[in-house]
């Protein structure tokens, strides 16, 4: 996927720093109902557990299909973090994921801080 990078501010989340970078994917799949995203963006903070304690260099990952669209939404989290065992909360996570899928038409990979978070939808019925 094609990139473009974008260099933001924004208000502190707790436990996260304030200096983002962003890739926004400039083609690919485009979130085909954002509302179902948005749902299995906070299921996997819950459900798959994307929340909680990651080991330094640990990524975590979900999937989820949209029946019936021929398309599945792929959600990581990643501690970049080489030495230090991290946490990130359901709320966070939530927040995170959800910034993602209504930040982007394509997806989007964001660093931010020790974090890396990648929200992508993609075409297929199968994860």
């Amino acid at each position: 996927m094609k990139t473009t990078s974008i260099l933001t501010s924004l208000v502190a989340v707790p436990g996260m720093t304030t200096s983002v970078s962003a890739d926004c994917f400039k083609s690919g799949e485009k979130w085909c109902n954002k509302q179902t995203a948005l749902e299995h963006a906070r299921l996997a903070c819950i459900d798959v557990k994307l929340s909680g304690s990651y080991e330094p260099l640990q990524r975590k990952r979900a999937c989820y299909v949209h029946t019936g669209r021929n398309q599945k939404h792929e959600f990581n989290i990643y501690n970049k973090n080489k030495n230090d065992k991290k946490t990130i909360t359901v709320d966070n996570c939530v927040f995170l994921l959800s910034r993602e899928v209504n930040g982007c038409e394509h997806g989007v990979r964001r660093t931010e801080g020790d974090w890396e978070v990648t929200s992508d939808p993609n075409a297929g019925a199968e994860c």
